[in-house]
């Protein structure tokens, strides 16, 4: 039977590759860095929005309300013809 001699990795020695090779690790931090903001600043923002309209109908006032109501919905319209 052949004995061999098991390495066990330390801590010590994940740290002092980290270290052999920090130039590297920083410059692919950088660059990955660099690149993702030049890409986010070049993007046109996008927005959406959506939304729900409720109607409400009572006895009471009930006529003025969806005046109003309709007022409102035809000046959103009127807003969005002159924009």
């Amino acid at each position: 039977m052949n004995t061999q001699t098991e390495q066990q990795t330390t801590l010590r020695d994940l740290i002092f590759i980290l270290f052999k090779h920090k130039i590297i690790i920083a410059a692919c931090l950088f660059s990955v860095t660099i690149t993702v903001f030049l890409i986010i600043s070049q993007k046109v923002p996008e927005y959406k929005a959506t939304t729900t309209l409720l109607l409400k109908f009572g006895r009471e006032n009930a006529f003025r309300f969806v005046n109003t109501q309709m007022e409102q919905i035809l000046f959103g319209i009127l807003i969005k013809k002159t924009v």
